[in-house]
């Protein structure tokens, strides 16, 4: 998933101590749904074009696999499936389970809380789910006639009314249901819009989520292999098993990641005698981001100080992922009790992803084996995000420097016990994001503005893609060396084939890692040219209007607040000192 960047600031790490079980939820009673989902969920398949995870390899779905068992993918697929079935039945049993607890349970897992009397959430506890408006119909997606030059007679609901379909139908089972929830309030993260899809992910109780209804709906609960990044068990694994100290795992469901551990495992050099001789340790281990799910943080929290916004994240990691300890018997009963493979298949069937987290918590199922890793390895950041539509992340660092086999061991555990936590909707390393080349990405921009029908660019066709016009762009700052607005030969100015004029005005002259100005202009005019002389075919982040220009507006310094211009200088930016042909339009 990408991370939204926003202001960080530190989680208390110095006292902290965690234990497996901290990670985890209460055992499960017996659970069924007493209804059945009004909505059908998610095919595996579906899943897999929609959201990179590591759902395909959890679930055996390579054709490596199928040589190796004598099966056609068709035959691998339908297990798959079956599967996934059961994971989507054990979820919605957990969900229904914890909805509202006795006082005695508490929220074990759920909701973030452990039932603490000065806990301030309120409200039953929810759990993840992906809610979408799906008609895609792939012999029957509306195509556009070339010929006739129109588009077809009825056109797909756009991505905005989808979700408010989505916003209407949450509302109405709520309301059905008789849950204290606030349907009205729930927040949802936008997750998947193209080709008659539209997916968000929001946090409601089971019950609600049972209820909800509308024509093409799909409503499929979160489990731990929708919410691991894609790699992130396979690279993980190939870095601890090149460690000296580390614990050798079998996982030959994975590419090589040889290249991938050169790229993002840098080798660490330690000074072990203070005399400024270095030598050379094992690598050191990715960061990891943990995604926390829509409505973290509420709308009020946008003017609380970074101090309560601090408390608030410290009392919520305390409870529910730091601060308990296993009540007797082994420390990973929790976590094995409430993950599919280890506690909810019930004739045992499993893949070799399935064994792979059999074998992790084996290793670890000492009680408080794992207490000392964690409070003295693991060090966290909080990334707040405001909003619905926001994710607040919390970055975790794994300090590998003389771990030991357990150490390294405890690391692969926890992300099995962070993952089945329902207050969390993403894990992963911290890899350099690429672009995808599968046409379900950057190039839905085009198409969407241009006909929103699938694929069809109707002013491409006839040579209309923004040369000739300026648009001036007003955001965090624009990085004029990006392939997309790299010249080579001109320096900003009338002469540079992507940049007018950079105006500071009160931020400064660059951007963020990441920044938002940036991706703007990107998806606005983005034109790639690897070498600042000559575009290139192969732009996957080329813009909506390739051939046009930007006359640009930075208001930010860094990351931190904007500095606004006054509206004359804002709105007259690109259009004094150029001539009249050359000055911005939008």
């Amino acid at each position: 998933m990408a991370v939204l960047r926003r202001r960080k600031c530190r989680v208390r790490s110095g006292a902290l101590v965690i234990t497996l079980a901290a990670l985890a939820i209460a055992p499960p009673r017996p659970a069924h749904a007493s209804t059945e989902p009004k909505c059908r969920g998610l095919k595996i398949t579906e899943f897999l074009a929609y959201l990179q995870t590591e759902a395909g390899i959890e679930f055996d779905i390579s054709p490596k696999i199928a040589e190796e068992e004598g099966m056609s993918m068709e035959q691998l697929i339908g297990r798959a499936q079956g599967l996934w079935e059961g994971a989507t039945q054990f979820e919605y049993a957990r969900a229904l389970r914890d909805e509202n607890p006795t006082v005695e349970e508490g929220a074990g897992g759920g909701g973030g809380t452990d039932g603490g009397e000065d806990d301030d959430d309120v409200g039953p506890v929810t759990y993840p789910y992906i809610v979408c408006s799906n008609d895609d119909d792939e012999d029957g997606v509306a195509q556009w006639d070339a010929a006739v030059g129109s588009a077809p007679a009825q056109r797909k609901p756009s991505g905005f009314e989808r979700r408010q379909v989505i916003k209407d139908a949450i509302v109405s089972a709520t309301t059905a249901t008789g849950s204290t929830f606030d349907g009205g309030s729930a927040a949802m993260k936008d997750v998947f819009n193209a080709r008659g899809t539209f997916c968000v992910i929001a946090s409601l109780p089971g019950s609600v989520a049972q209820a909800i209804e509308f024509d093409t709906c799909v409503v499929q609960p979160m489990f731990l292999a929708t919410k691991l990044g894609a790699g992130t068990v396979s690279l993980a694994v190939a870095i601890v098993n090149a460690y000296a100290n580390g614990t050798k795992y079998e996982l030959d469901d994975a590419d090589d990641v040889s290249a991938l551990i050169e790229e993002h495992a840098a080798p660490r050099e330690v000074d072990s005698n203070g005399d400024g001789d270095t030598t050379a340790e094992d690598k050191a281990f990715p960061g990891l981001t943990v995604s926390l799910c829509p409505g973290f943080l509420s709308s009020d929290d946008v003017f609380s100080s970074v101090m309560k916004k601090q408390e608030k994240v410290d009392k919520i990691m305390t409870r529910w992922l730091l601060s308990k300890t296993a009540e007797g018997g082994e420390s990973t009963s929790h976590i094995r009790s409430n993950t599919f493979w280890t506690g909810g298949n019930a004739d045992n069937t499993t893949t070799r992803r399935g064994k792979f987290w059999n074998e992790v918590l084996d290793r670890v199922s000492e009680t408080d084996v794992c207490a000392n890793t964690f409070k003295k390895r693991l060090s966290w950041t909080i990334e707040p995000g405001i909003g619905e539509n926001a994710f607040t992340n919390l970055h975790v660092t794994y300090n590998n420097s003389g771990a030991s086999s357990t150490d390294n061991d405890c690391v692969l555990a926890m992300i099995a016990g962070i993952s089945i936590n329902p207050d969390i909707c993403f894990f992963e390393l911290n890899l350099e994001k690429r672009p995808q080349s599968d046409g379900l990405h950057r190039p839905n921009a085009d198409w969407m503005v241009q006909s929103y029908v699938y694929q069809a660019r109707p002013f491409f066709d006839v040579g209309l893609d923004g040369t000739g016009v300026v648009a001036a762009v007003s955001d965090t700052g624009l990085d004029v060396n990006n392939c997309y607005f790299w010249d080579k030969s001109n320096e900003v100015g009338k002469s540079h084939r992507k940049i007018i004029s950079y105006n500071v005005f009160n931020g400064d002259d660059s951007d963020y890692q990441g920044g938002h100005g940036s991706h703007v202009c990107g998806l606005l005019a983005g034109k790639k040219a690897s070498d600042g002389v000559t575009v290139d075919d192969d732009g996957q982040g080329d813009g909506i209007a390739p051939g046009a220009k930007i006359a640009f507006v930075d208001t930010t310094v860094g990351k931190d607040g904007y500095n606004y211009p006054s509206d004359t200088e804002l709105l007259n930016a690109g259009r004094e000192g150029v001539d009249d042909a050359d000055k911005a339009r939008i």
